[in-house]
């Protein structure tokens, strides 16, 4: 078709790269159908283009149906939590809910959509989850906890919500393809090893304009190059991070 009208299509998710406005992309790995890309790029979620229904034999919920404490399934590609009666009122992901190795469960977990009403993502939840690509959160979450999306070496697409303040040790550690990652402006507190051994991160963007230390092992291991943060800001960033990462903070000028 003409420029804008093109449907793409790769086994993976569509790239800042990929196309141009008004195009579609098709992830014929996971199945899932993206656009229209915009000014602003593709859209972090699409329509599942599957057959697979979730079935509540697919996961354990608490008695009160408010916590994810185990996903069973390991042929699950796509879960949007929002869609499903029971998923919808999940409030907690449960410690270790989606995790490879804790739960000796081979997962295909592609791309989730957590549901709206979830608070808390429990530590190591989704940890060695290995072909997770893209992660949906909602407003609510104040932290990242303890090794939430470690081993995630597939993961490509988060964001951040502006509700998160902190974010755990080994949060996002060994998640080998994330290239780069926005820090809303509540996070205060990145924890040890928080980026660690992430081969793709070369930049990071920080929001708060009230400096925080960020310590010497948050990124080990990772190429950082730069961390940008507001330009009035980067002589006072520099007095905290630690000395390994006072020649990578850099002023970028934020929109609005």
């Amino acid at each position: 078709g003409a420029d804008g009208s093109k449907i793409l299509a790769e086994d993976r998710a569509p790239q800042a790269s990929d196309g141009v406005v008004g195009d579609y992309f098709i992830d014929k790995d996971a199945k899932i159908f993206y656009g229209p890309k915009t000014t602003s790029g593709w859209p972090t979620t699409g329509i599942y283009l599957g057959t697979n229904q979730i079935l509540s034999a697919d996961y354990q919920l608490s008695e009160d149906g408010k916590t994810l404490i185990k996903w069973i399934n390991p042929k699950t590609r796509f879960i949007d939590m929002n869609a499903d009666p029971k998923l919808k009122e999940v409030t907690k992901i449960g410690n270790v809910a989606f995790d490879k190795q804790a739960n000796g469960i081979n997962y295909q977990l592609t791309t989730i959509i957590v549901g709206d009403k979830v608070t808390e993502i429990g530590n190591s939840a989704f940890r060695t989850c290995d072909r997770l690509k893209s992660v949906e959160l909602p407003e609510g979450i104040t932290r990242i906890e303890n090794g939430t999306f470690e081993g995630c070496v597939r993961l490509q697409i988060i964001e951040i919500p502006e509700s998160v303040t902190s974010i755990g040790d080994g949060a996002f550690s060994t998640c080998v393809k994330l290239s780069s990652v926005i820090l809303p402006e509540h996070v205060n507190s990145l924890g040890n090893l928080a980026f660690g051994n992430c081969a793709s991160l070369h930049s990071i963007i920080i929001r708060n304009k009230t400096p925080f230390a960020i310590g010497t092992s948050v990124f080990q291991g990772t190429p950082i190059q730069n961390i940008y943060v507001f330009s009035e800001k980067v002589d006072d960033y520099k007095n905290v991070v630690a000395v390994p990462y006072k020649s990578k903070v850099k002023a970028l000028d934020f929109p609005g």
